[in-house]
């Protein structure tokens, strides 16, 4: 047993051995394969680390500086967008008042094309009423005169009634 006992022992180291010599003929050819860069001056890397601590510190001005002017365009986006809703709800208001306001045209339109076609029907028949024909036949004087006028039209028209029904019962 001692003989296999060695002979496994044997094998292990030779084994072991095989193993470390690859492992440093590996590492030798890891070594140049990349290059080890030469140890860093220490003023140096105190200098380049401070550069980077003062980009960082604009860097975190210019971030602070970007915030507040997004936060001002967000405020009027806001009022924008709170301006844009008034000015639809006002269109939208104007909208139905120009229809409302159509309506009403058209309303007044029927109403005097029938008024027109009333006082048509009534000039061609000769049905005016008699304020109709004062009012016409006075229509460009003040209303006090109108008024006078009007009353010396009504006298002289009774008395045409008066001389009518006179010459009609002398008959």
């Amino acid at each position: 047993m001692a003989r296999s006992e060695e002979r496994e022992l044997r094998d292990l180291l030779e084994t072991t051995q095989t193993e470390v010599k690859r492992l440093k003929a590996e590492l030798a050819a890891r070594e140049k394969a990349a290059p080890v860069a030469p140890p860093r001056d220490e003023k140096q890397e105190a200098a380049e680390l401070q550069a980077l601590r003062t980009q960082v510190q604009s860097l975190e001005k210019e971030n602070t500086a970007l915030r507040s002017a997004r936060a001002e365009v967000d405020q009027q986006l806001a009022t924008r967008t709170a301006e844009l809703s008034e000015s639809r709800r006002e269109a939208s208001l104007a909208r139905d008042e120009v229809k409302q306001l159509k309506k009403q045209l058209e309303v007044s339109s029927q109403a005097l094309t029938k008024a027109k076609a009333k006082r048509g029907s009534r000039s061609s028949s000769g049905k005016r009423s008699l304020v109709e024909r004062l009012r016409e036949l006075f229509g460009g004087t003040k209303p006090t005169e109108e008024l006078e006028a009007a009353r010396k039209e009504i006298a002289r028209l009774n008395q045409q009634l008066s001389l009518a029904q006179f010459k009609r019962r002398g008959r």
